[in-house]
């Protein structure tokens, strides 16, 4: 016996840890990296509560994505304009450059040919000289300058004439002499524009780099502009698109949704003169004063009182069964939680929230006063109350599935509420709904219908 409790608690356990792992909460973070993976989910049009949920966040994640893209493209595009206004100051620089070199390459092209021309003065005025001291020289042997040395007729005459001849010689020295200082001064000139050329082809080179480098730096933001527009956009079709599937799942869902039944069988509804049947136990149950559970309460009762009809007269027997139907449509919305509503306190509580299928149908039994116990399951429902044929099904009776055809592939039960329709907890991350038993699924697991009441 301890045995068998121990592995009962371990099974509970296990069970627990898979449905808190089940409402684990995704965060933004793991979105990261997934979004093709999360487009492709959000884009069915077969979504639980709870990935309906994760889709919201999704599309939440999108949007705050979106708007980091559009900042992060916007302050790219900033940049952009920065960066091409840096690169149209360089190009200045180097046109400005350009032209200084091309200053300085004319002015040297000017100095060398000073220089050629200052130089060819030297060689025309050396070859000159070498002619007159040749000449000289000639003259010297011929006794001419003898003569008119010697021709003087005092002595200072004498030494003025010997004077004269020397000064002739020294003059074309001079004249060499300062035509070559000339040369050097120039080509001082010529050495400066060549360093000065040199310098500004070096700033030139510098300038061109930095051109290419903010070249290559506004390709890449102009890039990232392009590349955060286009994932922008296609976020936003994503968004839209998954807005569009959420709607259209929430006016499916609306569309199914059942608030009340008010026929029992067709072309039955209740008296007028009768209301929905109250449980007695009901007051002793356990009662929430919080405003939002006064609210509900309120609004269950206006649906009961709405069931109400005065065409025709239903037995009471029928009337109990349209109450418990409209009570477990009352749940629409709340979660599936397996095992829930399996103990007295949830079962009596008016306000539970937390049911599996058939903690839903013990609930609503039990709130219109029908007590078939906290611990049922749908093994023991399939052998509760007495059994009725599908033809002579009506609101409020149970319906027993099985994957087998079997009782020991019984595997789900809901509550029949008219029109080929049931409302049940169908399972983890579904809530409470209305399913059309029109279905091929259905009709196939359709097992066994049983009346508790």
């Amino acid at each position: 016996m301890l045995k068998k409790k121990i592995i009962v608690s371990c099974l509970s356990f296990s069970l627990f840890a898979c449905l808190f792992a089940t409402s684990y909460h995704v965060k933004a973070v793991d979105f990261e990296g997934k979004e093709s993976q999360y487009i492709k989910l959000c884009s069915s049009s077969k979504l639980t509560n709870s990935q309906q949920k994760t889709c919201k966040e999704f599309n939440n994640y999108l949007y705050d994505k979106n708007k980091e893209l559009k900042e992060e493209a916007s302050q790219a595009k900033e940049d952009a304009q920065n960066t091409k206004e840096d690169i149209a100051q360089i190009a200045q620089k180097i046109t400005e450059i350009d032209t200084k070199i091309e200053s300085a390459e004319s002015e040297l092209d000017y100095v060398q040919k000073n220089i050629e021309k200052l130089k060819k003065e030297v060689q025309e005025q050396s070859e000159k000289l070498q002619e007159r001291l040749y000449s000289m020289q000639t003259t010297l042997n011929s006794n001419i300058f003898t003569t008119y040395i010697f021709g003087a007729d005092t002595i200072s005459d004498f030494m003025s004439r010997i004077i004269n001849i020397k000064e002739i010689t020294n003059y074309d020295n001079e004249l060499i002499d300062q035509i070559n200082e000339n040369i050097k001064e120039v080509q001082k000139q010529e050495t400066t524009l060549k360093n000065l050329k040199a310098s500004l082809e070096d700033d030139k080179k510098e300038q061109a780099s930095l051109q290419k480098t903010f070249q290559a730096k506004l390709t890449e933001q102009n890039k990232t502009v392009a590349s955060n527009t286009s994932q922008a956009a296609k976020n936003q079709e994503s968004i839209e698109s998954i807005q569009k599937n959420l709607a259209a799942i929430q006016k499916a869902s609306d569309a199914s949704k059942v608030n009340h039944v008010s026929q029992a069988t067709p072309n039955k509804k209740p008296s007028s003169s009768q209301s929905t049947q109250k449980p007695s136990q009901n007051e002793s149950s356990n009662t929430n004063d919080d405003s939002s559970q006064k609210e509900e309460q309120k609004e269950e009762q206006n649906q009961e009182e709405n069931n109400t009809s005065s065409d025709s007269n239903l037995s009471s027997n029928e009337e109990l069964g349209l109450a418990i139907a409209n009570k477990a449509l009352t749940r629409q919305g709340y979660m599936y939680v397996w095992g829930g509503c399996h103990t007295m306190s949830e079962v009596k509580n008016p306000n539970q929230t937390k049911f599996d299928c058939s903690g839903l149908v013990c609930w609503a039994h039990y709130q219109c006063g029908v007590n078939i116990g906290v611990q049922s399951t749908k093994w023991n429902l399939a052998t509760a109350g007495k059994s009725v044929s599908k033809a002579n099904i009506q609101a409020g009776d149970i319906i027993l599935f099985s994957d087998n055809g079997a009782f020991s592939g019984v595997h789900h039960v809901g509550i029949y509420i008219g029109d080929n329709k049931m409302v049940h907890a169908p399972s983890t991350g579904k809530p409470v709904q209305v399913a059309d038993l029109s279905y091929s699924y259905w009709q196939n697991e359709w097992y066994t219908c049983r009346r508790l009441y």
